[in-house]
């Protein structure tokens, strides 16, 4: 698998006129979206719906009502 291009991320950044640290990105793929967010200094999660997805050192949420209980 191919690791995104942090440009797709610095790009809506720019188009939400925020900073990386202010940002919560989730997705469901761990090279494109997870750790593309984190390459631009954003906090990412990760969706693992099935729980078969195994990956240690990563934010892991189950559904997206477990958004909330991840950020302060």
């Amino acid at each position: 698998m191919h690791e995104a291009s942090p440009d797709i991320f610095k790009y809506a950044l720019e188009k939400l006129n925020v900073k990386p640290e202010e940002t919560v990105f989730v997705g469901d793929d761990v090279e494109r979206d997870y750790k593309g967010a984190t390459n631009v200094g954003m906090y990412a999660l990760l969706v693992n719906r099935t729980g078969k997805q195994k990956q240690s050192g990563l934010k892991i949420i189950k559904n997206l009502k477990e958004i909330l209980s991840q950020i302060d």
